[in-house]
């Protein structure tokens, strides 16, 4: 699945990103912001080949034939499953009619092992946009654009962290000028072939993130930064205790004391005792004082 993702650039500055490619597209007249964290019924950028302006809409798809959009759950169509598109009735106009990409820096998910779940970050080693398979839908009298976000099996390749993928174009292949061309009939062996999932090591990268994204109020570029990087402020001096036992680690804390320098031998320095007389002053005669 794909409940998650960044976009590193604003409205004013995708366009540029589009240049890129040689993709001639405008900004609209409203300004939105970047998000390090999109999250479903968020708005964001989706790309039609049709339009002349960025379009930006709202993440979920609400079908055009919905009479009510506001107690609509568009939560549960963030992501269209590849395998379903012809037999849904919920997807099967859209994949004839309104199919589009949605441009990403990157997309999150996350691994389960047992009841813990750890993030993870998708995106590209150049650092340039991905493109996502999608759909979206029109509600007239609302006057509003959802969009929602293909999925398939994962690769082997990606298999550990998660069984599903979000579907990635890449831009001016077959399966970018198929899935964005006119075509309105598709079989379910050319939908297979086209929207197939795919994850290159050679392009792509994969890595662990901090907990933070899972709270949708929280924002940032460190979102999309790897977690060891934040390791590196260990002291030496805690490996060092680490290395030596936790039990005699805790019991020098709690003491005060710390750790011997390799080749010194520590002494323990005896305090004289005042009560404590010495054996030969005990049995020497005590001299008699002279009057």
């Amino acid at each position: 699945m794909c409940g998650r993702y960044a976009m590193a650039y604003s409205s004013d500055e995708l366009p540029q990103q589009f240049a890129h490619y040689d993709i001639d597209i405008k900004a609209p007249e409203k300004h939105y912001d970047k998000s390090y964290n999109v999250a479903p019924t968020n708005v964001s950028a989706v790309y039609r080949p049709k339009d002349d302006v960025l379009k930006y809409m709202k993440w979920g798809l609400v079908p055009h034939w919905t009479k009510d959009t506001v107690n609509f759950k568009s939560f549960r169509t963030f992501n269209a499953r590849e395998e379903s598109l012809k037999s849904s009735r919920m997807w099967s106009q859209c994949c004839n009619h309104k199919r589009c990409v949605i441009p990403i820096s990157g997309y999150y998910e996350w691994k389960t092992d047992g009841r813990s779940k750890t993030p993870f970050y998708v995106t590209r080693k150049d650092g340039r946009l991905m493109f996502l398979a999608g759909m979206y839908d029109y509600v007239e009298k609302d006057d509003l654009y959802t969009y929602t976000i293909i999925t398939g099996n994962a690769p082997a390749e990606l298999k550990w962290l998660h069984e599903r993928m979000p579907v990635v174009l890449e831009l001016g292949s077959d399966s970018w000028n198929d899935w964005l061309s006119d075509k309105n009939k598709w079989t379910q062996e050319e939908l297979d072939k086209v929207l197939e999932t795919s994850f290159s090591e050679e392009t792509m990268k994969c890595y662990q993130v901090s907990n933070d994204v899972g709270k949708v109020s929280v924002n940032g570029d460190y979102l999309t930064k790897p977690v060891f990087k934040q390791e590196k402020d260990i002291k030496q001096e805690e490996l060092q205790f680490k290395e030596q036992g936790p039990k005699r680690n805790e019991q020098r804390l709690k003491k005060g004391e710390h750790s011997p320098r390799k080749g010194h031998i520590q002494t323990k320095e005896e305090k004289p005792n005042p009560k404590k007389r010495d054996i030969v002053q005990m049995l020497s005669p005590r001299k008699k004082q002279c009057h």
